[in-house]
């Protein structure tokens, strides 16, 4: 007989300690409350003053675009004479606020150029325009460096501008001449596969970079609502040079008037094309398509590829480890924590970064909120193997201690303080689903089997082993204690609907141990009708749901949307465990969705995991279903991770050990996090 991973069936059988020798006092876990409150304070102040690192490349195209009443004379003049005053003593152009970064040589060399260009535009500031070829041709050979990082669309945009500049009479060497032909050439073939792949939006994007295949018509095709281009400055300015627009005008005004004598003018765009952020996004949301949305899964083979290719941040490579349909708040939250970087730099066609985004005062606050749910979640997991203990369940020789992996599994999902309840709760219905499930399994003989289904019976006469005694009075104390707790939430007596979840669960174990002992075989249908209840999933989510928050009503409780967010739910459940365990039934003669579907073993499993996919998809349907709906998002949302807790568990496939899910649970319950940067 198969249960829920959460309490027996791991896809492997752990040897590894799990306790660590930490102080469970929550006085002394938690961090003062005093630090805590200041650095709260600290971040909301942070809100109400974005600060952005200058760039002087946009700065330098909103230069550029002349006067709609006067073409000869620049539009906005601040601009220009911000050029002049912040050239850097080498000659170059680069942000304010992260100075002369030397690592990124292919974005000081982009915004020089276009800061020259600028200059030579209105026949200003000779001496910085020299200065500027000059640092301009001690660099050059960094443009074609195959190992240095490229801001985005740099191939195109460099070599665009480069032609600018000699269309305004700037004099470059002959050596730069040979290296920009292969650059020039380059960027024509890249061009070409742009526009033959209908690339629009990107090319809009770097649209300042076009030259001579600048259609002004393609690029209003992605002119936003406040009169951007893509919230891009240089984009936007280079609409205005090619064709007056009053939305682009206004929104370059709007920026001059916000930041103030372009002293703030940032690269701000949050582009969705090429970014690795967006890419990594994308390659989530394709996990988780309706069956409507197969231009994502199109997408999904691409950017798995894509960005297995690029170097990028170890975040990305977890992602890609770790599926996002097995993805945990507590895992997510912690890795977050442990690849936050402090001095974040940003390069889209140009390099920025803002102390409001990338902060220590953020990770603070995040290490101190973690490490303090942590050492609540420990009191708790203690408090809970004492309760095992005190209900004589380690005293059941054929159970298995697996108290952490039944915390984890809810810890893992329901982390908050004031879900404590819900979290206890969890835990002591999926202990106890593990015992019932190993004794229908290996302990208990028919009799006993029977016997234990009886809910009221008297238990000193009417037990007939110790074994069943000692099950039956833990069953009770669990269900009398959140029986008694629920009722302070919801206002009404819901032990009722709790036993009835245990009684259905032991039916359907009954039902299989039937089967088993007569060696007869159920239809498809009767298995899985009788397994997504076997799974064991009802006593411990749905009880739990009483605790998350909103009041659940009878009516709705017994609606036939909650009924089906369980059930496809379940049936994940189920089929995950079958595709698990059924080499190991199928040589103990047992029953499994995979056996019973064909013989062809490969393509039972194949077709299991399409079914998988199927039931996910429909779950997600309902949980973000909003007309019609009457179960409590926060309840649904308890069904979807339950989901990516069980895909966690089986997630097989990808290298997930026995080593790997007992690191897991250390790192979820007993280790704090602690990043490597120098946050204090």
């Amino acid at each position: 007989m198969q249960v829920s991973c959460f309490n027996n069936r791991f896809p492997f059988q752990p040897q590894y300690s799990l306790h660590h020798h930490h102080d469970s006092s929550l006085q002394e876990a938690n961090p003062a409350v005093v630090s805590f409150d200041m650095t709260k304070e600290k971040i909301r102040k942070l809100f109400t003053n974005v600060e952005l690192s200058v760039s002087s490349y946009d700065t330098a195209w909103v230069a550029m675009v002349p006067s709609p009443n006067s073409p000869d004379s620049p539009c906005f003049p601040d601009c220009l004479n911000w050029l002049m005053e912040n050239q850097l003593r080498d000659g170059s152009w680069g942000g304010g606020l992260l100075h002369h970064h030397s690592s990124l040589p292919k974005d000081t060399l982009a915004s020089t150029l276009a800061c020259v260009v600028a200059l030579k535009r209105w026949n200003a500031g000779e001496h910085q325009i020299n200065k500027g070829l000059c640092f301009i041709e001690s660099n050059f050979a960094s443009a074609t460096d195959k190992n240095q990082r490229s801001p985005f669309g740099f191939d195109i945009i460099f070599p665009g501008m480069f032609e600018y500049a000699k269309d305004l009479n700037i004099q470059f060497s002959l050596h730069q001449k040979d290296m920009m032909s292969v650059m020039l050439y380059k960027r024509e073939l890249e061009l070409t596969r742009c526009y033959s792949q209908g690339r629009e939006a990107y090319l809009a994007y770097i649209s300042e970079g076009l030259g001579n295949y600048y259609d002004w018509k393609m690029v209003m095709k992605y002119q936003m609502k406040n009169g951007s281009v893509l919230n891009s400055p240089s984009a936007t300015a280079a609409l205005l040079i090619h064709h007056q627009n009053t939305g682009c005008l206004n929104y370059l005004r709007s920026l001059i008037s916000k930041f103030g004598n372009a002293d703030r003018l940032a690269e701000i765009t949050k582009q969705p094309f090429d970014d690795v952020y967006a890419a990594a996004q994308m390659c989530n949301a394709s996990q988780i398509m309706h069956q409507e949305e197969l231009a994502f899964g199109e997408a999904k083979d691409f950017l798995d590829q894509t960005i297995l290719n690029a170097s990028i941040f170890s975040e990305v490579e977890e992602a890609l480890r770790f599926p996002f349909n097995a993805s945990v708040e507590r895992m997510s939250t912690r890795r977050n924590i442990e690849h936050y970087n402090v001095d974040t730099t940003r390069t889209l066609k140009t390099t920025f970064r803002s102390s409001n985004i990338s902060n220590t005062d953020y990770l603070r606050l995040a290490v101190e909120d973690f490490n303090a749910c942590q050492s609540i979640h420990r009191v708790e997991l203690e408090g809970l193997e004492r309760w095992v203990v005190e209900n004589r369940l380690d005293k059941l020789k054929f159970v298995r201690q697996r108290a952490a992996y039944c915390y984890f599994s809810v810890a893992s999902t329901l982390s908050t303080p004031e879900l404590s309840d819900a979290r206890i709760s969890w835990t002591k219905s999926s202990i106890l689903t593990g015992v019932i499930d190993d004794f229908f399994d290996v302990g208990g003989s028919m009799d006993e089997l029977v016997n234990l289904i009886r809910w009221h019976v008297n238990v000193d006469n009417d037990c007939c082993s110790d074994e069943v005694r000692i099950i039956f009075l833990a069953l009770k104390d669990a269900v009398k204690w959140i029986g008694e707790e629920a009722y302070k939430r919801q206002n009404r007596s819901v032990t009722n609907h709790i036993i009835e979840t245990w009684l259905n669960l032991m039916q359907s174990m009954l039902r299989e141990a039937i089967w088993s002992r007569d060696k007869s075989v159920p239809t498809m249908n009767e298995y899985m009708e009788n397994g997504y209840v076997s799974v064991a999933l009802g006593p411990i989510v749905l009880p739990a749901l009483y605790f998350i928050g909103p009041k659940l009503p009878k009516d709705v409780v017994e609606s036939s949307e909650y009924y089906n967010l369980f059930k496809l739910m379940s049936t994940q459940g189920r089929i995950l465990n079958d595709i698990q365990s059924y080499k190991r039934e199928l040589e103990a003669g047992k029953l499994n969705a995979v056996t019973l579907h064909t013989s062809d073993e490969q393509e039972a499993v194949e077709e299991m995991k399409k079914k998988i996919n199927v039931k996910r998809e429909q779950l997600l349907k309902l949980v973000v279903q909003v007309e019609g709906s009457i179960v409590p998002r926060a309840c649904k949302d308890v069904f979807w991770s339950t989901s990516n807790v069980l895909n966690l568990f089986y997630a097989t496939e990808d290298g997930f050990t026995g080593i790997g899910i007992v690191d897991t649970v250390k790192e979820v319950i007993y280790q704090p996090v602690s990043p490597t940067q120098n946050y204090m």
